[in-house]
């Protein structure tokens, strides 16, 4: 569906945001939905990547929207949801 797809409301900035996003994600997000997260510098987007991949999510894309900040397009294709 064009424009369902949500923002999350919390900024990757570190592993501590990173994990705490992508285990709610994880936990929550129906088999298929899809978000997209804002991460913000190197580390910020380096610690998103890993936190998906970690927690059984999808980075499909990733988006550089300059000044450090990147915008990744995560889908749920192997999360808790799709496993039940």
């Amino acid at each position: 569906m064009a424009g369902s797809r949500k923002t999350a409301a919390q900024i990757i900035r570190g592993r501590s945001d990173a994990d705490a996003l992508m285990s709610k994600l994880d936990n929550t997000m129906e088999c298929q939905g899809e978000i997209d997260v804002v991460a913000i510098g190197p580390r910020g987007l380096e610690e998103a990547v890993r936190g998906a991949v970690r927690h059984n999510l999808s980075v499909v894309d990733i988006d550089d929207r300059g000044n450090d900040t990147y915008v990744l397009h995560i889908v749920n294709r192997f999360g808790k949801k799709c496993r039940e």
